[in-house]
């Protein structure tokens, strides 16, 4: 089930790809039409509010793909330079025997995680509608994991992390204040199972885990 979520995902991705390189030998290589004095303007807006939904998929053993939603805000600080903060979820499946919340057997389950990030991208931007760029970041990940026969008896609970991400994306203007893209990000995270009693965030008698995510999305934008 897990190579045939890979599969799609790498389907989807390769298939977005095609369609912005497409849209952008159709639209002749520049994004806007000539103003009023015959000048062009390339300049683009400098804020964004964004939609994005795709798959973030765990490169741990155990752990499945799950669809991710995002709410973004992005943001020009100076020239190429962006801002841009970011609220996600995710909801992803895990098996039985990778996280023991003290129920007494580890079940299977959903993992939820909430991100909120931020992150500066450098955006190559010029006179064509693609936009590329690459970014770098960190967030505050809250994890929550629900067994399947219900959270009656957990007595801990995955550890919240801070964790950087690195990624990069394509951005497609369809006119001034629209634009699509596809973004891609690795976000590399050790945490812990910690019980509710503790209070040390750190503890170094708890075994790790790696929560390490690729996210790939879709994202719609306006700008203005």
């Amino acid at each position: 089930m897990k190579r045939q979520m890979k599969k799609a995902l790498r389907s989807i991705v390769t298939s977005g790809m095609a369609a912005l390189l497409t849209l952008a030998a159709a639209a002749g290589g520049s994004l806007w039409a000539a103003d009023e004095g015959g000048a062009t303007q390339d300049v683009k807006p400098g804020t964004a509010i964004g939609v994005a939904y795709g798959l973030s998929d765990f490169t741990s053993q155990g752990y499945g793909s799950g669809g991710l939603f995002q709410l973004a805000l992005t943001t020009r600080i100076a020239g190429k330079l962006y801002g841009q903060f970011m609220l996600g979820r995710t909801l992803a499946p895990v098996e039985a025997g990778i996280l023991d919340v003290g129920t007494g057997t580890a079940e299977n389950g959903k993992l939820s995680i909430t991100p909120l990030t931020f992150s500066l991208q450098y955006r190559y931007e010029g006179k064509s509608p693609l936009v590329p760029y690459i970014l770098i970041g960190v967030g505050f990940y809250l994890y929550h994991f629900a067994p399947e026969a219900g959270e009656e008896g957990m007595t801990a609970d995955v550890a919240h992390r801070m964790a950087l991400h690195v990624g990069a994306g394509l951005d497609y203007f369809v006119s001034r204040h629209v634009g699509f893209g596809v973004d891609v990000r690795y976000t590399p995270v050790s945490t812990f199972v910690q019980p509710y009693s503790v209070v040390n965030p750190f503890p170094n008698d708890y075994p790790k885990i790696h929560l390490d995510t690729l996210a790939v999305t879709g994202v719609v934008k306006y700008y203005f």
